[in-house]
């Protein structure tokens, strides 16, 4: 009998098989993980300090919990945003990705990423946004070229991302400017936030957001502000991990403010015999996005439509020119700057 005819030989090579195909993806995990740690770490301050790693072998109940929820977190980011790059690059199409959300929370991690580098904390707090950055950047650049739209505009933007990213991670820039951008990304994401609540609100419902997703970005985001708060002294991280938290807070009680009580329809008998194979599909995806949302939980543009991240966006360039140009005013030789700032849609162009 040929080996392929054999169910038992094929049954026992079965688990070798899915060891090989995942042994890569393991490693590069590893591997990942590995250089984060190591990137951060420096000749004054060695690997177990970077990762807090000194405290907990003083056997502290609390940082013992930490480190176990943010390993949760970190493992879930390694999932975060890859689903929707696969989708976009096997679709051939970004259609229902919204460019503004992608672009602003690239900007929002490496603004947080560098943020947590010049300031020392544990990479055990936000290693998330260290592995979510350039899955961000990635995804930037496939839905891009998915849409035709891949040229000189988006590839200015993603090396000025990536250049200011790492001029504040590594201190070629004033600490002063890399504390200010931090506390503006803090106040954007405010904005953007809240325009979703009033929204949800005034149509007494939350549209299409997934209560599943919210629920586990909710769950994140509380493992984050209790890893904060126990590993970090700073008040402007614990003050922005709070506002989050509240925000999202707020979100989750809207669904059962606004919660559908509108009787389910009744099954027909046709649709109870045999479960489709989308279904188990649709359960799989959902299971995928639920792991997705605990590592990405610190992407809050992903529980907002996009034309209110749009509008938050434009109310944001229009306070900031006019701030700006009041500022400068008393010089008249200045150009008049309540214009002159490019939108984000013209590097796509």
């Amino acid at each position: 009998m040929a080996w392929s005819q054999c169910p038992r030989s094929r049954a026992a090579m079965l688990p070798h098989c899915r060891r090989r195909r995942c042994s890569p993806l393991i490693s590069a995990a590893a591997v990942s993980w590995i250089l984060a740690a190591c990137a951060t770490a420096s000749k004054d301050a060695p690997l177990a300090a970077v990762w807090g790693l000194q405290e907990v072998l003083e056997c502290s109940p609390e940082l013992l919990l930490s480190k176990f929820l943010s390993l949760g977190v970190v493992a879930g980011s390694f999932v975060g945003k890859l689903p929707q790059v696969l989708d976009v690059w096997r679709a051939g199409s970004a259609e229902g990705i919204s460019r503004m959300s992608i672009w602003t929370e690239t900007v929002s991690m490496g603004v947080t990423l560098a943020y947590n580098v010049v300031l020392g904390t544990p990479l055990s707090t936000y290693a998330e946004v260290a592995v979510l950055y350039p899955q961000l950047l990635l995804l930037g650049l496939v839905a891009a070229k998915a849409d035709g739209y891949l040229g000189a505009g988006v590839w200015f933007l993603f090396c000025s991302i990536s250049v200011c990213t790492a001029a504040m991670a590594l201190g070629v820039v004033p600490r002063a400017f890399t504390v200010a951008a931090y506390a503006a990304n803090a106040i954007s994401g405010v904005i953007i936030v809240l325009p979703q609540l009033s929204i949800n609100y005034r149509s007494k419902s939350t549209g299409q957001l997934s209560f599943v997703v919210t629920c586990m970005t909710f769950g994140g985001l509380s493992t984050r502000v209790f890893t904060t708060f126990v590993e970090v002294q700073d008040i402007a991280l614990r003050t922005t991990m709070v506002v989050n938290w509240l925000l999202v807070s707020m979100l989750l009680l809207q669904f059962f403010l606004y919660r559908d009580t509108r009787p389910l329809p009744t099954k027909s008998f046709a649709s109870s015999e045999t479960p489709k194979s989308g279904s188990l599909r649709r359960e799989s995806s959902m299971v995928v996005r639920a792991i997705s949302a605990v590592g990405s939980s610190r992407c809050l543009t992903d529980m907002v439509d996009e034309e209110v991240v749009s509008d938050a966006m434009h109310l944001i360039k229009s306070k900031s020119t006019q701030s700006f140009s009041r500022f400068t005013g008393s010089f008249s030789t200045l150009p008049v700057l309540s214009n002159s700032l490019p939108e984000l849609n013209d590097y796509f162009n």
